[in-house]
Parts: structure tokens; sequence; C-alpha cells
């Protein structure tokens, strides 16, 4: 079963490929799918389109499955004492796994995969803990990977924080030492022990460098929300307002001890500082940047739009694609993405001759918005590197500028769904932020006066009066 973050991305694909192809299916095709993710610079969780037979004999339909949950080198107990990295595990390999009452035996592995890059790539979180008082130990997962608790429930390591007790797999506690960081890894790793009924964890928990972790078909099931036995999981897993490692919530509310970085590295673990701060923007927006949104509109998109978690990297995906689309008529802009930034935008300037656009993490992780709503926002940007003046004047060009991003054939469609997600987005601003400044119509134009330029431009009609100041009367 898919993870919850992969079936948000596959419902947020264009359709007619925002399905899910079926366990059975993508199950069959993850090592294939897997290939091809390495291959095309893809994440954990991202959708991976494909086509399956249709409802009549040679025919085609879409559907899609997702990129494959341990890090590379993660230590998985082989037999008693005996470790072997995750990578090196094959289907049919013999691992220990037990169930609630740790009771390990030799299991067959029912099925392996993984991705691999030369360089770090895949977004994982490190969990530290202390084996005991003198072993501090770590290890990289995905924010999924469920950990087994000392007071027996399932926990997900997106959700651990400092003094957390861990269940060791002989049955003693190891303790989370410190807040749970992210970072990148060279390879992504998913073991499965069979099915899993919903109910009896017999077989599908395994020993994780000492402590006890849940296989792929227990995480599965959990993230789908299929979990028949939800006594086994921690309640606060499914508390919305927890916040997850890695965002700036988590890092505000679970800071690190004094000494926590030198303990780590006298362990011999590698762990840089800035993982343990709050991400910041990376981008400083000049103050005469052209914007999309004016701030208090954007600020109230941030906090009633709903969005993505920071964790769910897919949208820089889709956004570099479209970038690439972008970049044979915009060779001379740097476009850029700040995925720290939190606050929805897009932002265009000129500094010493060079052209940039930005676009925030907070745009990206807007669910209303998929690549047709993002490729309109792109062009609006674009487009005052182009000669727009007026937020309404890009907004008027943006549509002529996704032909350009978007084939003929496709040009209609994307259109028409770009803004319609653009006004779901504009839905979220209030009135008052929504009427503009009609002193200034040309840098605040009303939300209503922007849609009107985008139907103007769509109607090859120019740009309608109400976005741009009226011209000064000679005496």
């Amino acid at each position: 079963m898919p993870s919850q973050k992969c079936m948000d991305n596959v419902n947020s694909s264009p359709p007619p490929a925002n399905v899910w192809c079926g366990d059975d299916i993508c199950a069959a095709a993850q090592q294939t799918v897997d290939k091809h993710c390495e291959l095309n610079g893809h994440l954990p969780d991202d959708p991976w389109i494909m086509f399956i037979p249709g409802d009549t004999p040679g025919t085609y339909k879409q559907c899609s499955c997702c990129c494959s949950c341990f890090g590379q080198d993660t230590p998985i107990e082989a037999r008693p004492g005996e470790f072997v990295k995750v990578q090196d595990i094959k289907t049919g390999d013999s691992i220990l796994a037990a169930g609630a009452s740790l009771a390990w035996q030799p299991t067959q592995v029912s099925f392996a995969s993984g991705m691999e890059t030369a360089q770090p790539a895949f977004p994982v979180l490190n969990v530290v803990f202390a084996y005991d008082t003198e072993d501090i130990r770590a290890l990289q997962v995905t924010d999924d990977t469920l950990f087994l608790m000392a007071d027996g429930l399932l926990k997900s390591a997106g959700v651990l924080v400092p003094g957390d007790r861990l269940r060791r797999a002989d049955g003693g506690e190891a303790e989370v030492f410190g807040p749970v960081t992210r970072s990148l890894s060279v390879g992504v790793h998913s073991l499965e022990m069979g099915p899993f009924d919903g109910v009896n964890l017999d077989g599908h928990l395994l020993s994780t460098y000492g402590v006890v972790t849940a296989d792929l078909s227990v995480q599965r099931m959990h993230s789908s929300g299929n979990l028949r036995n939800t006594d086994i999981i921690d309640p606060i897993v499914f508390d919305e307002n927890t916040p997850v490692a890695g965002t700036e919530e988590y890092l505000l509310r679970n800071r690190a001890h004094s000494t926590f970085l030198e303990d780590v590295r006298a362990a011999g673990i590698s762990l840089h500082a800035s993982a343990l701060e709050p991400p910041r923007p990376l981008v400083t927006i000049p103050p005469g940047a052209k914007g999309f949104l004016t701030n208090d509109q954007a600020e109230q998109i941030r906090d009633g739009a709903p969005r993505f978690s920071s964790t769910n990297t897919f949208r820089i995906t889709v956004t570099e694609r479209l970038i690439d689309l972008a970049r044979p008529r915009h060779g001379d802009v740097v476009m850029l993405i700040d995925w720290n930034d939190s606050l929805p935008g897009a932002y265009a300037w000129t500094q010493l001759r060079q052209k940039y656009v930005v676009l925030s993490g907070g745009l990206l992780r807007i669910k209303a918005l998929t690549e047709a709503g993002l490729a309109l926002v792109l062009s609006h940007a674009l487009a005052y590197h182009d000669g727009a003046e007026c937020v309404g004047e890009a907004d008027h060009a943006a549509i002529e500028g996704l032909r350009g991003i978007w084939t003929p054939a496709v040009f209609p469609t994307m259109c028409e769904r770009g803004l319609a997600e653009i006004t779901t987005v504009f839905g979220y601003v209030d009135e008052a932020a929504g009427k503009g400044d009609p002193r200034n119509r040309c840098e605040q134009p009303s939300i209503d006066c922007r849609l009107e330029s985008y139907g103007a431009a769509m109607r090859m009609q120019p740009v309608p009066d109400c976005a741009l100041n009226a011209p000064v009367q000679e005496d």
C-alpha cells in the first residue's frame, strides 16, 4: 500500500494519471520504477506515471506508482549479532524478524528495493539515540519509518522527540538523544517481510542497529490510513498539529542540549550544526523586486490555504521541470526555488545586470496548485523581464507566456486549469486585502481586476484599464 505522502502526490498529478495503479501492479513494477526514478532525479514518494492495459484490447490507460526506506548503509540484523547493510539485502534473503514479543526468528525477505545516487540526493532523517550510557548511535530513515517504543506502541520517525524511549532488540531501552534532524543520503531502501493483516506484527519487526523498527508492509498500511489496529500506534502520530522533524516548528520546540554536537561528534557521527537551526530563506528578496502577491495577501494565503509539509519535496521536482521548459525562451534569467521561504510568493528583479526569478517553498507547497497553476505564476514572474511594469500587465502577459511552456496540444487545458487553480488560491484573500489600491492600480490592482486581466488575455483583448494607473491629466 502506498504512503500518504505518495497518495497526496498521486492525487495532485494531472488527470488521468492521478489514480493509484494498485498495490499488485506497483509491487510488480517497483524495482524497474526505482531505476527510472533514480535516472530521472526523482525522490522517494514522487509519483511515476505508467501505462497499463485499458478496458478494451490494444488500449492503454494511465495511472501512477511511486518511487521507493531506510537510508544508505543502515545496519539490519541478519543473524544474531551479525548486521548487514540494507542495500546489500535482496529479495529472498533471510534476516531476523519478530513480533511484539521480540522472539527473533530467521525470516525471508519478500521484497527488497531501493535507489542510489553517486551524490547525496535523498532527504532523510537522522535519529540519534543513546543505546546505553556510553554508546551513541545514529540511523538515517525516512520520516514515516515506524519505531517500536518502550511502551509497546509504534511511533513514526518524523515525530520522535528528545527523551523518547525506543525499544531495543534485546528488550532493553534506548533514548532518543536529541532532536531529529534532516540531511541527504546517497540512497534509500525498503524491506517487506510479507503481507500485513493490520493486526498481528509477528514477522514484521526488524532489528535495526539495535533498536526495533517495522517493515514497509506495516509502514505502508499505517501511512495509507488503513491500519485497523490503531492501538499499536502512538496517538501523537495522528495529531495533525504535531510538529514534524525538519520543520521550523519542530526545531523551535525541541532544542538540542548544550553538549549535543560534541557528544555526537565524539561518537563518530557527522552532523552539521546548521541541521539544528530552523530553516531560513536562502534568498534575500530586494525591496524593489516585483511580486506575485502583496505581503498581506501572502500571509493570508499561508494561514488559510491547505499546504503540503515541507518534508514533501515532490513540488520541487515539478517546478524544476517547469523551469527547464521555460529556460529556452528565458536563458538570461536565473530561476531559483527557495524551499525554506514559507511565505507564498514569486519575485522578479534585476541586480548588477543579472535577471532573477525566485519561487518560494510556501507557494510550491499549496495543495491547490499543480504544475498548471505553478506554470502560470512562473510565467507571471518572467513577464516582468519581458517588459511588463504593472501586476495586471504581468498577469495578461503570463497567458501568452504559457504558450512558450506548453505545447499547442496541451496549452488550452493547462491554461484553463492554471487559471482555475490561481482563482482558488486568491479565494483565501479577504475583501480588505483583495480590493487593491485605487490610487496605485499598477502595483496593487484588486483581485477581481487581476482575474479580469487573465480573462482579457485569453480572449485576446488588451490589458483592462483597472490594471493600469489612470493617465495624468494635463492642465
